[in-house]
């Protein structure tokens, strides 16, 4: 190790400028591959727009390199390599000390060889980082993980006008519907789901059911995570009581504010903060997050508000903005992620970027 260091101070002493060039080489490679490695050992890494699986894939193909110039060097002569080894020689010869020329006189000399190999890896490994690096940036599909959200097919008491809440009503013929056509939208999207989550009650837990049979993933429904914290907000005093007749009794602007406030209360009931910060969040944070982290494809369905609740937690909406944002039944919002993060939102009816 001594004559390594010796000869690179000796190099370092004559030609200042390339001698900090490998430095400087050399530090930013030995940068790249803690992170690399940080990467893999804790958890996703983001550099760019590349995971730690695309860093780790970047090491693979300059090593691979890397590797057959150390094989060349060792057991055949690359008459390229030669003559450059030559015509550095032949510019400064005169101004290297004898003993450093001496060597330089003989390729065979290992202090030669680890020169020239440590020259050719870290000149191929950041030209191919940086190739590789570049197109990963460029070409992020194979990252993208999905979130998707669905508001249960149209309900019976959706059909009657009422205010549902914890009630537990099933769907309606048309929700029924509504629920298989988001299933064959889903099969065309070619996701497949890794874990599928919903509510205890039926319309929603039923819309999963057949969303999934028609995007064949029949498989996922005995996986299904059901929970009541994903249950509809609890409308209180205004359950089963039709919206129409509700608003002739206390007129549209305190219906509306008790429909679409995000922190005002119906009476007996839940606003839709109560949703988000006591119901909602925990269990997103506890159950959710981690797997969309990790890769994972999810699958949602829900209700309205505890879907609003969740575009807010992923900070798609905010509590001024969810005011205008609609879940239509029976209709999937895609969310492809990276990273725990939101690259695009659609719905598949429209497929148009809302990110």
């Amino acid at each position: 190790m001594n004559e390594y260091v010796e000869i690179f101070f000796k190099f370092a002493h004559q030609h200042p400028v390339p001698a900090l060039l490998m430095l400087g080489m050399a530090l930013l490679v030995l940068r790249l591959l803690i992170r690399i490695v940080a990467g893999a050992l804790f958890g996703a890494l983001h550099l760019g727009g590349v995971s730690s699986r695309g860093l780790l894939l970047t090491v693979l193909l300059p090593f691979m390199g890397i590797s057959l110039v150390w094989l060349a060097i060792e057991h055949g002569n690359i008459p390229y390599i030669t003559a450059a080894w030559k015509y550095y020689k032949r510019w400064s010869n005169e101004d290297m000390p004898e003993e450093t020329s001496a060597a330089a006189t003989d390729l065979s000399d290992p202090l030669v060889i680890s020169v020239m190999a440590g020259i050719a890896a870290f000149f191929i490994f950041t030209v191919c980082a940086m190739v590789f690096l570049r197109w990963k940036t460029k070409e992020r599909t194979s990252d993208v993980n999905y979130l998707v959200l669905l508001r249960h097919g149209q309900s019976q008491w959706n059909l009657e006008n009422r205010f549902t809440g914890f009630h537990d009503i099933d769907l309606s013929d048309l929700g029924r519907e509504e629920a298989a056509g988001a299933g064959k939208r889903l099969k065309d999207l070619g996701v497949k789901f890794d874990a599928v989550y919903t509510s205890t009650l039926q319309r929603a837990y039923n819309t999963a059911q057949i969303a999934l049979t028609n995007a064949g993933q029949e498989d996922m429904i005995p996986k299904i995570v059901r929970h009541d914290d994903l249950r509809e907000r609890d409308y209180g005093d205004l359950t089963g009581l039709n919206k129409d007749e509700t608003r002739a009794k206390y007129g549209d602007e305190q219906v509306h504010i008790w429909r679409r406030s995000y922190d005002v209360c119906p009476p007996g009931g839940e606003c839709l903060q109560d949703v988000v910060e006591k119901r909602v969040r925990p269990y997103y944070a506890a159950n959710i997050a981690q797997q969309l982290l990790d890769g994972k494809n999810v699958l949602v369905a829900a209700h309205g508000n505890s879907l609003r609740a969740l575009l807010i937690i992923l900070g798609a909406e905010t509590p001024e903005s969810i005011n205008m944002a609609e879940m239509e039944t029976g209709v999937p919002v895609v969310f492809e992620m990276e990273n725990g993060k939101i690259l695009k939102r659609y719905s598949l009816t429209d497929k148009k970027s809302a990110a």
